[in-house]
């Protein structure tokens, strides 16, 4: 009876089981992916192992025909320079033994029989060296996506405080979808930037409800820089989040010329934001013409 009493009063029982779960799942798709098999993980870790062995930030060369050469290096270096903190004790000496590519490999053909791997693994599978390096990204990915999970529970809650359910299902959503499970399992910088957005998020249920503080626009602007660190998309957080928090504020705000300011200041941050994605496309039309010249034949 006191058990049962005990669950009933405990809101957090639930989120127990949905991280019980997530991780057990985790271990699954860890063991069933193949190193550098899941999507873009390739990449990704060459990211991460040129920042360990140069001490810096790669260039991207548009001369590098490589595989996987420039598809990654172009992306912001928050997850790469913290992966790379994490494995850089490892010995990674090894880690050309895993990228030798099948070049006949029949990549997204799952109908056709036999082997489907890119990448031929020349060295053994034990974790040490580059396959140990590989786990512990993995392992940080997981982490990443529990947080993730954890503050999306969080989130639900407050925005429907007296609903014990709906923070539940928002959290099993997220950890029992197959994609996210795969994703979040793998070497990738997707997982930072969910992570960091579900933080912005959990930050304005949380500021919405309460008083307003000048500190909030600097919690708030943190968190969208690591967003904006962590991968380009992260432009959402930057771009929409501060004007809705501006509006929360002017709902709070005691007169009406001081809610028609923070009105303003959000229509503001919109425009801008508005601004931010009209350049960021500019700038990818214009890389993409730079591009084309660079590949046309000289017509003399």
């Amino acid at each position: 009876m006191l058990l049962k009493k005990n669950r009933a009063e405990n809101p957090f029982i639930g989120l127990y089981f949905v991280i019980l779960g997530y991780l057990l799942l985790s271990v699954a798709f860890h063991l069933a992916s193949p190193p550098l098999e899941a999507s873009d993980e390739a990449g990704h870790m060459i990211y991460v192992l040129r920042v360990k062995a140069t001490h810096g930030l790669p260039v991207a060369d548009l001369n590098d025909r490589n595989i996987m050469g420039i598809q990654e290096i172009t992306q912001p270096p928050l997850y790469h320079v913290l992966g790379a903190l994490l494995i850089w004790p490892i010995d990674t000496s090894n880690s050309a033994d895993f990228f030798h590519f099948r070049s006949s490999a029949p990549v997204g053909r799952a109908d056709l029989p036999g082997p489907a791997n890119m990448w031929q693994l020349d060295g053994n599978r034990n974790y040490q060296q580059t396959m140990l390096a590989i786990a512990v990204l993995r392992g940080f990915s997981a982490l990443l996506g529990l947080t993730t999970i954890i503050l999306t529970f969080f989130t639900a809650r407050e925005l429907f405080p007296s609903d014990r359910y709906i923070p539940l299902f928002s959290s099993m959503l997220i950890a029992f979808n197959p994609m996210f499970l795969f994703i979040a399992n793998s070497v990738n910088n997707d997982n930072l930037v969910s992570c960091t957005v579900a933080a912005g998020l959990c930050f304005l249920a949380y500021t919405g409800s309460r008083q307003f503080r000048v500190s909030h626009y600097a919690w708030l602007g943190a968190i969208a820089s690591l967003s904006l660190l962590a991968k380009v998309s992260g432009l959402i957080l930057a771009a929409h989040h501060p004007a809705d928090f501006a509006e929360q504020s002017a709902a709070q705000a005691e007169s009406g010329c001081r809610r028609r300011v923070y009105r303003s200041h959000g229509d503001t941050l919109r425009m801008v934001g508005c601004a931010k994605h009209g350049a960021l496309w500019r700038t990818v039309r214009a890389e993409d013409s730079h591009r084309a010249c660079r590949q046309r034949p000289n017509s003399a």
